[in-house]
């Protein structure tokens, strides 16, 4: 059980070090990860993905067939399908290709209908798991290999677990429980499924030092009850002239995201974004498409002289038909584009414009990096603020053990990215009940919480204690929120859904 930042990969390689006569198979959770792992792994280890492994053996078969399953194929394959039900057969394939089973189930079709979603998984990553499910029931045996290294082991979907936990060598299985994010997708916790012969905890962490690692531990204890083996912070880093300038927004909607971006951009002429993904993760040309079909109302003749190049949005004719789809499947990423457009209507041709004349291709060079917790899971960076949509459905009036772990772990995913600085607003602060005044004026914090190795700060002393850190942009017309009050570019409304 590995917490955030406490050095897993080095304990790894520590290990596979003292075993040099051992031949070891360490399964990264992704490309990056696997990268990472060869730089630093000695040569008695091989590292793979899951996938790369399938693609070996099944996944080159089908070069040809590599593409994302469409919901327009499925139509067309189903001529008498809508939209509608299109989704629910793409997904429906989704949980199984997720799953253990040998078979499709009834138990794998979205229960919507019913008043009850089970749809776990969305189809970014359809391309990629959809042969490895055909690996998966060939029962592959692994040989050469006296150990096998499971990492991210929190996030193994049922096919991930039954391929690896069933292989005949010793099963080394690595993660962290408290960040286990993605059962949307269908992952289960592989570290409860297995019956160990020993259990270790590594919590110490070497990212950040010990006021950081309380924000950790006090989302932990507040949001999970968890008050054993918790994250003790060890780095020792302190703030200084030195220290990189670039901050890290952290959110947990990508609705959220556009609206933080758009405010710094808007808030300072020269500064540099930059987004964990690329630009083109926002998929701004899909925004600016249903933009466009908003605008042209219900005329569907006006549609059709629009430059919309996006197949899907062109397909429905008006704003309207698109969204009762959106609804009707649902389909969250969809629904979330649409939130923008509705929001920002008057004003989002220029906001797409400036975000993307503002956004830098190497991240590096940007003043401020934006983020999901989803893409900034397994990265860190020295400068963190946490927005503020984490954990909404308590504005929706859930109580806190309503809501599913992957919400709690979300938080706890963001807060423990940062290394040196890490910024919370009140409403977190609240949240995690981590009531700290400010070492320096001795006030309570009324507003937003700076924590850093030499304590919490309230913003103004922050400013003054720290004034080469001015790059960050302190001051609050920088990171506010798109909303009736602040927001100089026309924002109506804020509203924090789950999308």
């Amino acid at each position: 059980m590995a917490f955030a930042g406490t050095g897993k990969t080095t304990t790894l390689v520590l290990y596979t070090k003292a075993k040099p006569d051992k031949h070891f198979l360490y399964v990264a959770y992704n490309k990056a990860a696997q990268e990472h792992a060869e730089l630093h792994f000695p040569d008695n280890v091989e590292c793979k993905t899951l996938h790369s492994l399938a693609y070996e053996k099944v996944g080159s078969r089908y070069k040809h067939k590599l593409k994302q399953l469409k919901i327009r194929t499925i139509m067309k394959t189903l001529p008498d399908v809508g939209y509608p039900h299109a989704r629910t057969v793409q997904e429906t394939l989704e949980n199984f290709i997720s799953s253990a089973d040998d078979v499709v189930k009834v138990e794998h079709v979205p229960e919507r209908k019913y008043g009850k979603d089970r749809s776990h998984s969305y189809s970014h990553e359809y391309k990629l798991v959809r042969y490895f499910k055909i690996y998966q029931l060939q029962s592959p045996v692994l040989t050469g290999f006296d150990y096998l290294l499971i990492d991210e082991a929190q996030d193994c979907t049922p096919a991930a677990s039954a391929f690896l936990l069933s292989q005949k060598c010793t099963k080394i299985l690595v993660g962290d429980p408290h960040q286990q994010i993605y059962s949307f997708r269908g992952a289960r916790n592989a570290l409860q499924e297995v019956e160990s012969s020993n259990t270790f905890y590594l919590t110490e962490s070497f990212r950040f030092g010990p006021e950081i690692a309380h924000v950790a531990s006090s989302v932990l204890k507040a949001l999970k009850d968890i008050q054993e083996k918790t994250l003790e912070g060890v780095a020792g880093e302190v703030l200084d002239e030195k220290c990189s300038k670039q901050l890290n927004v952290i959110t947990r909607t990508n609705y959220t995201l556009f609206n933080e971006a758009a405010s710094v951009c808007h808030a300072k002429e020269d500064v540099k974004v930059g987004f964990i993904g690329g630009v083109k993760s926002l998929g701004l040309d899909r925004v600016h498409d249903i933009w466009k079909l908003r605008r042209a109302g219900s005329d569907t003749a006006k549609v059709k002289t629009l430059d919309i190049k996006d197949k899907l949005i062109k397909h429905f004719g008006t704003f309207p038909a698109l969204e009762k789809y959106a609804r009707d499947a649902p389909d969250p990423e969809l629904l979330s584009k649409i939130k923008i457009v509705e929001m920002h209507e008057e004003n989002l041709d220029e906001i797409v414009q400036l975000l993307k004349s503002k956004a830098v291709r190497k991240n590096h060079s940007a003043d401020v990096i934006f983020s999901t917790a989803h893409k900034a899971k397994g990265l860190e960076f020295d400068h963190v603020r946490v927005a503020e949509d984490f954990l909404s459905g308590l504005d929706s009036g859930l109580y806190l053990d309503e809501l599913e772990d992957d919400e709690k772990n979300l938080l706890y995913v963001a807060v423990s990215r940062a290394k040196k600085s890490l910024r919370l607003s009140q409403k977190i602060v609240n949240l995690i009940h981590l009531q700290k005044p400010c070492v320096k004026c001795k006030s309570q914090v009324v507003e937003e919480l700076i924590v850093s190795g030499e304590g919490f700060f309230c913003r103004s002393c922050a400013r003054s204690n720290f004034p080469y850190l001015e790059s960050l942009a302190l001051e609050q017309s920088a990171f506010c929120t798109f909303s009736p009050k602040l927001n100089p570019v026309g924002a109506t409304r804020v509203d924090f859904e789950d999308f």
